[in-house]
């Protein structure tokens, strides 16, 4: 039988932290390549296709038959570098752990074009969904 890792991406502002950190911008941050495109045209396909190509299913989930949404939160700084990452919603056996990798590889490799507000370069804070389905 053939199991399929379904992402289904887009981008949940939460209220920040502190007042240095946006829920709502007038420009969304951007993924590397990005600059020209209105978001989320470019960067939700880019976005996808990085963590499709590095998630794996984990074995115990397949096993034990579980299914769901990790949610992941982070904050993408006003210098573009992804930081405070960390698992809101796991569905357990590993999926939760698994999107969480990903999503610190993406912090370890890429830098992503800030979001902007009044002019100025913002930390933004996203929770992500990533789907997982047998």
């Amino acid at each position: 039988m053939k199991h399929f890792i379904t992402i289904v991406i887009f981008f949940i502002p939460l209220i920040g932290f502190s007042q240095e950190v946006f829920d709502k911008v007038e420009e969304m941050p951007k993924y590397v390549g990005c600059e020209d495109a209105v978001f989320p045209e470019c960067t939700l396909p880019n976005l996808s296709e990085f963590i499709s190509t590095r998630l794996e299913y984990p074995e115990a989930a397949k096993k034990s038959g579980v299914e769901g949404t990790a949610l992941i939160k982070f904050i993408i700084e006003s210098n573009g570098a992804i930081t405070g990452v960390n698992l809101v919603q796991d569905p357990g056996e590993g999926c939760g752990d698994e999107a969480l990798r990903v999503i610190n590889e993406m912090a370890d490799q890429i830098k992503w074009i800030p979001g902007r507000h009044k002019g100025k370069a913002v930390a933004v804070q996203f929770t992500l969904p990533i789907q997982f389905k047998l």
